[in-house]
């Protein structure tokens, strides 16, 4: 009741026309001034994905999964870490000198220059201690039926004979060791050399040397090998 009253006292007094203070009773027209919605752009401006979605460009394999070049086997895995092959080895047949007297065996590092670049053929019953490149004592020949000197830092070979001829009647010339073909190479080989020893027979773990055909029974043949610094032959 006071609300309505003191409505109509201002009215009253008022320069304005009645129907001016009858519209500003309710406050106005029922619509706002503005009927949109908050803004005529609803949509963020840029609704799409991150500008590069794609798979990355390479999603191969990578280039090279094969195996290496090569994986064989390195050329030289022999025993002998000598590197190349050298040239094939061949027969040396000992001739008979003076009075049909056969000379010792062939002695690598024996010569007069006592080290591996020298070397002397052994007398008749003498044998040939074989010393190996960087050991002492050198390399000699000495009387038959004698013990080569042990050699430091490695060990050497004792050499009795080279052939069947430089034993004695009824013995025959036994290589030891088992020969071998060299890894990469074309020829058999017994490395390190473990020389030679003059016995009515060979063993199991020896096999017979020779330097022709002839040496050899049972159909064999002399097959030249090589043996540390020498070249001589075996029967097979």
């Amino acid at each position: 009741m006071q609300r309505t009253a003191l409505f109509l006292l201002l009215c009253s007094f008022s320069f304005a026309s009645a129907a001016a203070c009858s519209s500003s009773s309710d406050g106005g027209g029922t619509t706002p001034a503005d009927t949109g919605t908050g803004g005529t752009d609803t949509t963020p401006a840029d609704t799409g994905t991150h500008a590069d979605t794609s798979t990355p460009d390479d999603t191969g394999t990578a280039a090279d999964t094969g195996t290496p070049t090569d994986t064989g086997t390195p050329t030289d895995t022999g025993t002998d870490a000598g590197g190349t092959c050298g040239s094939d080895p061949t027969l040396h047949p000992i001739a008979a000198g003076d009075a049909g007297v056969v000379p010792g065996p062939y002695c690598p590092g024996a010569g007069a220059g006592g080290d591996a670049g020298s070397s002397a053929t052994c007398s008749n019953g003498q044998i040939c201690c074989d010393t190996p490149s960087g050991s002492t004592p050198a390399s000699s020949c000495i009387a038959g039926g004698s013990k080569c000197p042990t050699t430091t830092p490695k060990a050497g070979s004792s050499w009795e004979c080279d052939e069947p001829q430089m034993c004695g009647t009824g013995k025959v010339c036994c290589g030891n060791g088992t020969p071998k073909v060299r890894t990469g190479c074309t020829y058999e080989e017994v490395f390190p050399a473990l020389g030679t020893v003059c016995a009515a027979s060979c063993s199991g773990t020896q096999f017979i040397v020779c330097e022709a055909d002839a040496d050899c029974t049972g159909g064999k043949k002399c097959q030249a090998i090589k043996s540390g610094a020498k070249q001589i032959g075996y029967c097979k």
